[in-house]
């Protein structure tokens, strides 16, 4: 037995790939196409669908992260302490200047290669002191300048030092190139400056000044790290201190990856520097997992399509501005990241679009040289979400948690804020949240706690304080009223449903539906998994506190794969009987019913179940192909009796429940391949059948939340297509493609904070991961847990985040989470099935 089928390997097999490409035994120009276009085993990169209707070109986004993420998991070393691993000896060496391809001579200090795409040359073990060469101080030129060049080159542990008003390593008109591993300075210059150049990966780097002050009137600013018109680069592990400027700029560019460096500005002379990292005019671009300190540690401005995440951004006490800048930019997202320290607003948000600020840790920290400093600030942008933050006052100044308002020109509009806590720890005024000139809006499940006054809105009945009934409000901790009542005007007595029986007033607003206790997120920390033995019987499993239970019999067989969902503390199984009949059993608190129950009828396929309102919703692909709907009340055990939904399908439905919004919603195959939609709405199904277009040859994958419906499909080609139902239009979006290839159905899942989850196999059977944030932005790259499968994967939320449950190619059961941006490995269920598993979460 292969150990590969058995999935036991825990980090993605292309982790070892890339570490053979970092151990330099493999091409630059190899490495670089690796980092660029990674895909289900090397799928290529132009795949188009077939459509009923016209073709449309697929989109492959390029990545920079996927190798450089395998690789991190292996640095031991802090991103403050940049791996630069001198030779035990560097030689001296006159400045090295390269204006063409014939210029990399032995001369020049080239040890190696040939510039081709599988020898790059190497410039590696110098010394260079531009000081010691006047004729490099003026006109100012850097110690290593290389220009107008397409060879592949790499510069590796170097000690440079720039002179007079240059640069210590310079790059423009350059491709395919790496820095790393050397240590770099310059004082009247920035250390390595790069421009009008594409694919440049600076790695492992220590990068020291950018600007002097030699007397306290006599300072150059300039920054550590100067990046200006680049497509396609990678900032890694790399250490920036000293920069009068900016640790990091970066202009005009776009394909970007930032992670893991340490970027802190500050010279020794009155302790100057202002930024950590400054992108102007970038798109496409990840910030991920970096140190960021000075005046301002992130700036972002007209810039767009750009992920920051799990980034420690933090002023200097009392005298920093803003640790987060954004600002005429749209599609941002703002994600897991810890920020302190600002003198205005912590995190600050200026006309910027279509984006999101989510669980980030916010701490009001600094005296305002503006009279206020902001937690969250929103000004004069639309179409933002302000949700799941934890903001908090921890010093005593003037302050607003969450401030919404206008910046010199326009009232924000479609502003959604709900489930944060904002939380005020001083005596000092506080204000929770502030909406000024506000439009749209809508404020609710946030822990609005201690604050001096606990909210304002300076136009009443422009927004919503709350999310109507039974969603609820807000949890204010001054509330006085009290629950003895339910239902949407608080009159079904004495029923408490946990909300206030009178509404929440503040001066210029009220929230009519208060919360009685904090606003807790559920996390989900119980599965329940079910699966067809080789023996046809059927066998399940439950994972409670991190631990499986153990595989137990339902006694009963089933010759298709089972299906399973839940609602509360229940489970609810459905299956195709032998005979093709349909059968169910539930689970309450992991025990199951002790006999069969079942509706009639039969089914050719898997059936498709839905619990809404306490009703169990069952669809299935009838003998006929035909799709018919059945339902069961959990107060009388009664069914409706089947009814035809008409159209007919080759394949099992998938069928999707949205609580908040009170609706089903079907989603099938046609016959001709075609796909199809139906809602249930206000307890009835739609007459008519509605369609995006396109087709598959597999079942589609659907999931929902408060506001539209998501699909993914299998497209004739094998590519990958996603597309959208939004439930207030009633109206699609248009297909897109997201690249890559599968030979089964695809698997879709939405976490806790609305990202949504796609999980594939590869056409190697490899498994593959993606995910699309609730502002609608694809990540980079796709990941992989590493192991195979022959099936489509079972995926669903799972605490913050996603679990997985797959049948390996040797049949064996295993299991895996995706929280926090991370795969937590492979367990072995010691258990066969001899079809594609179910998974469910309580």
């Amino acid at each position: 037995m292969q150990a590969d089928d058995r999935l036991r390997y825990r980090k993605i097999d292309e982790k070892h790939t890339c570490l053979n490409h970092q151990q330099h035994n493999r091409s630059l120009a190899s490495y670089l196409d690796y980092i660029r276009y990674p895909w289900i085993h090397r799928a290529p990169p132009s795949l188009s669908l077939v459509w009923a209707s016209p073709k449309r070109p697929t989109i492959i986004r390029t990545t920079l992260l996927i190798c450089l993420i395998a690789f991190s998991t292996s640095v031991a070393e802090s991103s403050r302490a940049a791996a630069v691993t001198a030779a035990s000896t560097q030689s001296p060496h006159s400045p090295i200047l390269v204006t063409g391809n014939a210029d990399f001579t032995a001369t020049n200090g080239v040890t190696g290669g040939t510039g081709t795409e599988k020898d790059p040359y190497i410039i590696s073990g110098w010394s260079i002191n531009g000081w010691n060469y006047p004729n490099t101080w003026n006109p100012p030129n850097a110690s290593i300048a290389i220009r107008n060049t397409t060879s592949y080159f790499v510069i590796r542990n170097v000690q440079v030092i720039g002179a007079g008003r240059g640069p210590g390593i310079s790059l423009s008109y350059v491709a395919n190139s790496v820095i790393e591993s050397s240590s770099v300075s310059a004082y009247h210059s920035s250390p390595i400056s790069i421009g009008s150049s594409q694919n440049i990966m600076l790695r492992s780097n220590s990068v020291d000044g950018g600007g002097a002050c030699v007397q306290p009137d006599g300072c150059i600013t300039a920054d550590g790290i100067s990046i200006a018109s680049v497509t396609g680069l990678i900032l890694f592990n790399n250490t920036v201190t000293g920069a009068l400027g900016q640790a990091a700029r970066i202009s005009s560019s776009s394909n970007l990856t930032v992670t893991k460096n340490y970027l802190y500005p500050g010279g020794t002379y009155y302790n100057a520097g202002y930024g950590g990292l400054y992108m102007y005019g970038c798109h496409h671009a990840l910030v991920y997992a970096n140190q960021l300190g000075g005046d301002a540690p992130f700036t972002l401005k007209y810039s767009s399509d750009t992920t920051i995440l799990s980034n420690d951004m933090a002023t200097f006490r009392n005298s920093g501005d803003m640790p987060v800048s954004i600002g005429f930019s749209t599609g941002v997202q703002v994600t897991g990241n810890t920020v302190r320290g600002g003198m205005g607003d912590n995190l600050d948000l200026d006309r910027v679009s279509n984006s999101t600020v989510s669980g980030n840790d916010v701490a009001i920290d600094g005296s305002s040289q503006y009279g206020y400093s902001d937690g969250i600030g929103v000004f004069s942008s639309r179409n933002v979400e302000v949700s799941r933050n934890n903001i908090r006052a921890v010093s005593c100044t003037l302050t607003i948690g969450i401030d919404v308002g206008v910046s010199f020109v326009a009232a924000p509009t479609n502003i959604q804020i709900f489930e944060n806590n904002v939380t005020s720890y001083t005596s000092c005024s506080v204000t929770g949240i502030s909406l000024q000139s506000a439009i749209g809006a809508l404020v609710y499940h946030n822990n609005i706690v201690g604050n001096t006054i606990q909210a304002q809105d300076d136009k009443p009945g422009a927004n919503s304080w709350d999310n109507g009934y039974p969603s609820g409000g807000n949890y204010w901790s001054d509330y006085k009223g009290v629950d003895n009542c339910s239902g949407p005007q608080q009159n079904i007595c004495p029923t408490r449903d946990g909300i206030g029986d009178t509404a929440y007033a503040f001066n210029t607003g009220q929230d009519h539906f208060p919360l009685m206790k904090a606003f807790t997120l559920q996390r989900t920390s119980v599965l329940a998994a079910v699966i067809r033995g080789l023996n046809d019987g059927l066998y399940w499993n439950r994972l409670s506190s991190g631990i499986w239970t153990g595989w137990q019999s339902l006694s009963g067989a089933t010759p298709s794969p089972p299906a399973v969902c839940s609602s509360g503390t229940s489970t609810t199984l459905v299956v195709r009987g032998m005979d093709d009949g349909i059968y169910l059993k539930t689970s309450t608190n992991g025990t199951w019913s002790s006999s069969w129950n079942s509706p009639g009828g039969a089914t050719p396929d898997q059936p498709a179940c839905a619990v809404l309102n306490g009703t169990l919703y069952l669809v299935v692909r009838g003998l006929d192909n035909v799709t018919y709907a059945n339902s069961m009340s959990s107060v009388t055990m009664t069914w409706s009796g089947w009814v035809s939904l008409n159209g007919q399908t080759p394949s099992s439905p998938i069928l999707v429940v949205t609580p908040s919004a009170n609706r089903l919603d079907l989603v099938v195959r046609g016959l001709a391949n075609g796909i199809y939609h139906k809602a249930f709405v206000n307890g009835a199904w739609a007459t008519a059948w509605d369609t995006p277009g396109g087709a598959t040859p597999d079942i589609p994958a659907a999931v929902a939340d408060e506001r539209a419906i998501d699909i993914a499909v299998r497209g004739m080609d094998n590519g990958l297509w996603y597309n959208s139902y939004n439930f207030t239009s009633g109206s699609w979006s248009n297909w897109f493609s997201i690249g890559g290839a599968t030979p089964t159905a695809p698997s879709l899942a939405l976490d806790s904070s609305g990202t949504l989850h796609l999980l594939v196999t590869g056409l190697a059977n490899g498994i593959w991961h993606i995910s699309r944030t609730s502002a609608g932005v694809w990540s980079p790259t796709w990941d992989s847990p590493g192991g195979t499968t022959p099936d489509r994967p079972g995926l669903v939320q799972f605490g913050s985040g996603v679990a997985v449950l797959v049948r390996g190619t040797n049949n064996s059961l295993f299991s895996d989470i995706f929280s926090q941006s991370a795969w937590s490995g492979w367990t072995d269920l010691g258990e066969t099935s001899s079809s594609p598993p179910a998974i469910s979460s309580l």
